[in-house]
Order: structure tokens, then sequence, then C-alpha cells
């Protein structure tokens, strides 16, 4: 079974939460060990466990080094998954897959990324609804 990092943005805009588990249901359904699903029950259910940012770091590095492969969501800007992308593209050298929401204004330092776009067929997704993210999830396999 892959294991994948889904990375998404924790401190910064809330908006989209309420999709992040339905990514985690779905690439789950699909055959992925999603090694950061704790991540999203923690703050769901706004477990304060307070590590520190070292903490976090080192946790967050570590789980990367376990991953066959990182999928992030990226409608909200966060500067955490610009480096756990980085990370895992060029330290890691494992295959990353962007989701964004339609209407959002993928950052140009991800969008221009030729590396995660073009380098094999639709790894970013613009999704406006469930199904988009369906059928990007199944295109993994």
């Amino acid at each position: 079974m892959k294991k994948v990092y889904f990375a998404w943005s924790i401190r910064g805009d809330q908006q989209l939460t309420s999709i992040y588990p339905f990514i985690i249901a779905q690439l789950k359904e699909n055959g992925y060990e999603v090694i950061t699903e704790h991540l999203n029950r923690q703050h769901a259910t706004n477990i304060k466990e307070n590590p520190s940012d070292e903490d976090i770091f080192v946790r967050d590095v570590n789980l990367i080094n376990e991953a066959d492969i990182l999928v992030a969501e990226v409608s909200s800007p966060s500067h955490g998954v610009g480096r756990e992308i980085c990370y895992a593209q060029f330290v890691r050298k494992i295959p990353v897959y962007l989701l964004s929401h339609h209407d959002k204004n993928m950052s140009a330092m991800l969008n221009g990324n030729l590396l995660i776009n073009f380098a094999e067929s639709n790894r970013k997704c613009l999704w406006e609804n469930q199904k988009d993210i369906q059928e990007f999830i199944a295109y993994l396999k």
C-alpha cells in the first residue's frame, strides 16, 4: 500500500476545511495509506497537544520521509505546504500532486513549476466539486 503525505493549510485560511476529510477518504478508498490523517482529526476536534514549531517541523519531515507520494490541497496560501512540496520534490524526489479549488489563484511558484505540472500528464487538479476530486484521485493509481 502506497503511503501518501496529504498536505493542507492548517494555520492559514480555513474556508475549505470541510473538503479535507473527503479528500482523505477518497485517498483511502483508492488504496492509499494517508499518513497525515491523524493531523486532520486533531485539527477538526481541536485537540490541544501544543507541539512546538520545532516538533511540528521534525514530525512533518519524518512523515514526508516515509511517504511514497505527496498530495497537497493548495487553494489556501501556506508557507508550510510550500515547504513540504519543495522537500518532497527536491529532497525526497517523490511525485507531487496538487489540488486547488477552481476559484482560487494558485501561487505562481506552484503553477509555474513545470516539474509538477508537466512531468506527467495531469499532475494538477482544479476542482469545482467532489466528483472532480474523485476522478483526480482515481487517476493517481
